[in-house]
């Protein structure tokens, strides 16, 4: 609860902000997460919703607003419901989308190509009605002081909005980026309530620009230059293959040129996407209100990237230590290539992606969370 003190200043009463703390152990969660990765190896995987559940317990649970947490009263079954719906949608869309690709083949090359510039958007709607209705299952599932939270409107108009803002993006080469974040993140806390108050948003895509264009600009360029020089290779490469021709073809100065600053673009676009999130971050923190008390973010870039490169670091260690077994017990047992070291490609990716929650969570979650909420205070919380 709100704290007031005693003193008075102009004859008004004093009040503290609310303290906003993040409670949680990181020795805690790697735990969590490691049962819970132990757990889907031996369900094949199902076991995923409920470990999810678990974790969002976890952090929900360690948020305190006020000397009181927050509370996540999710559960496991509804998420895997909530998948087994999704799969009802996407498994059709997929076959049907496989079998007219298959009408296409030989030396159809461009009729493929125009079709999945066709098929792709309608899994990028998807992929935003889905969001919404993940925001608003996360928000009706969060609870402080015994109200929910909850988020009103449809998810159909939402995701129309937010396609078109994608297509804005594309056509614009990114640049309308910050309108677009801007908009988004205005419509949804617009109809974001607790309890039967709603949240309220005031923001412009102004303020970001500059930022993004200094996030943007160089490593964007390097980007779409890398990623136009080599698409145009692997076209040709595809044309090769269609036609039956045994030899790839030669590799212009463009596409080796392309090859070569695709890798520096996306490491230097890390560096700065992560320094413009934060900054963004603390920018729609100042724009959120409830009634009259507003959000205020002292998160910084210098706390969140550390750890991002850290987890890097880890993610390579893994995969690393993970090939070094495969290869260290294809040689103990003296297998050849078509043995257990055949089975790198396949195993690998799979065990790195049941093990990342591992390094992930505790490391780079974790700590941004953290961070994040430590950093964030209520301005007038009278109001």
């Amino acid at each position: 609860m709100d704290n007031v003190l005693d003193g008075q200043v102009g004859g008004a009463p004093v009040r503290e902000t609310p303290q906003i703390e993040f409670a949680g152990r990181r020795g805690a969660l790697f735990f969590l997460v490691f049962k819970n990765v132990l757990l889907n190896i031996f369900t094949l995987g199902i076991f995923r919703f409920w470990g999810k559940t678990r974790v969002r317990r976890y952090f929900w649970g360690n948020i305190v607003i006020g000397g009181e947490p927050l509370e996540y009263v999710g559960r496991g079954m509804e998420m895997f419901i909530g998948f087994l719906i999704v799969l009802a949608v996407l498994v059709p869309l997929s076959l049907a989308g496989s079998g007219i690709r298959y009408l296409f083949q030989g030396d159809e090359i461009w009729a493929r190509f125009i079709f999945d510039l066709l098929y792709f958007p309608i899994f990028l709607f998807l992929v935003q009605f889905a969001l919404f209705r993940m925001w608003r299952y996360r928000l009706t599932r969060t609870v402080w002081r015994g109200l929910r939270f909850g988020l009103d409107g449809d998810a159909l108009p939402y995701a129309f909005r937010a396609f078109g803002w994608w297509i804005a993006r594309i056509l614009t080469l990114g640049l309308v980026h910050p309108w677009a974040n801007v908009y988004l993140m205005g419509y949804k806390m617009r109809r974001v309530r607790f309890g039967n108050t709603k949240f309220n948003f005031t923001g412009n895509g102004k303020a970001l620009i500059v930022p993004w264009l200094i996030a943007w600009i160089i490593p964007g360029s390097l980007l779409i230059f890398g990623s136009i020089s080599t698409q145009v290779y692997a076209f040709q490469m595809m044309q090769n293959i269609s036609q039956g021709l045994q030899t790839l073809p030669k590799p212009s100065a463009w596409s080796i040129a392309g090859f070569s600053v695709l890798p520096i673009g996306t490491i230097i676009f890390l560096l700065t996407f992560t320094w413009y999130r934060v900054r963004e971050f603390r920018y729609f923190a100042k724009c959120i209100g409830f009634g009259e008390a507003r959000l205020a973010s002292e998160a910084r870039t210098r706390k969140i990237l550390p750890w991002l490169l850290l987890a890097g670091v880890a993610f390579f260690g893994l995969i690393g230590i993970i090939f070094s077994v495969f290869v260290a017990v294809g040689a103990s047992v003296g297998t050849a290539a078509t043995g257990i070291e055949a089975f790198i490609p396949i195993i690998l990716p799979i065990l790195v992606l049941l093990f990342m929650p591992v390094i992930t969570y505790p490391i780079v979650v974790f700590s941004i969370v953290r961070h994040l909420w430590m950093t964030l205070s209520i301005t007038n919380p009278q109001a």
